[in-house]
Parts: structure tokens; C-alpha cells; sequence
């Protein structure tokens, strides 16, 4: 899933993975609810182990994506003299009962709600899926996570 391009952070717990955070390119034609001309990551995969719930774990993969990211971005810019907006942007697909309301908790704003049909990442029922966003601003020196 996470491709060529994709990348993947994860936290262990005397060996075993307790927590974990990927990214792959947004792009159009490649993310079944991404639209021409957006641009951006988008966070993936990002799962924490029951037993260690609420102690941040999460928090630490996905700022250590957005590091990575910034640099990655960052270092395009100079090699290419690319100076675009000075946004990264980082998107979320999101059942919304499930954690919608998580991810807007953490600055992802909403782009647009989609109603999936029965059978869509499984699903015994319909349900609504959210497309959120989260600008980093990369010409400032501290980032809010």
C-alpha cells in the first residue's frame, strides 16, 4: 500500500510494535476521494495497540511523518527552486462515527463528506466517509502538530 513513496513509522515495545503512522502521495487518479489539483500526503495505516491507548504513541508516529515530510519537502523546494505556497498538505480519509471528530481534535479541517454504500472497506451498512485536511505552514520555524 505505501508504494515507493510511502513511508512508515512505528513504535516498539521490547520488540513489538505497539504503535504505528504511514504516508502516501495524495494524488488524483490514485486516491479513490482525491480530486484534481490537490496536492499534499495523505496519513495512513495509523493504529495504536489497545493496551497502550492514551499515552500519546499515536501522536509521536504521526508527528514523526510530519517532520519527515516537512524536511522532505523542504529539501525539494532548494533543490528545484520550487517555492509553490509554503503549505504542506496532509489528508485524512475518515469514517466519521468512528473518528471524525478525532482528527478535526487534532486541526484537520473538512473538505467534503462522501455517503459509501454497503460493501466499501467491508461495511455491513452505509456510512459517511469524511475527507479532511491539515495545512502545515512550512516557512515558519515551529509547527503545531
Amino acid at each position: 500500500m505505501l508504494g515507493p513513496e510511502g513511508l512508515f513509522a512505528a513504535i516498539y515495545d521490547d520488540g513489538v510494535p505497539v504503535a504505528c503512522a504511514g504516508a502516501i502521495p495524495w494524488k488524483y487518479g490514485s486516491q479513490p476521494l482525491a480530486q484534481a489539483g490537490e496536492t499534499g500526503w495523505e496519513i495512513k495505516s495509523v493504529t495504536v495497540d489497545p493496551r497502550q491507548a492514551k499515552k500519546g504513541l499515536v501522536s509521536r508516529c504521526i508527528g514523526i511523518v510530519h517532520e519527515y515530510l516537512i524536511a522532505k519537502d523542504s529539501e525539494l523546494r532548494k533543490e528545484n527552486e520550487r517555492t509553490g505556497d509554503g503549505k504542506l498538505r496532509l489528508w485524512i480519509q475518515a469514517t466519521e462515527i468512528v473518528n471524525g471528530d478525532y482528527w478535526r481534535r487534532r486541526g484537520y479541517k473538512d473538505v467534503r463528506r462522501i455517503e459509501m454504500p454497503i460493501g466499501y472497506w467491508s461495511a455491513k451498512i452505509p456510512f459517511t466517509m469524511v475527507v479532511l485536511m491539515k495545512e502545515l505552514d512550512l516557512d515558519e520555524t515551529t509547527e503545531s502538530n
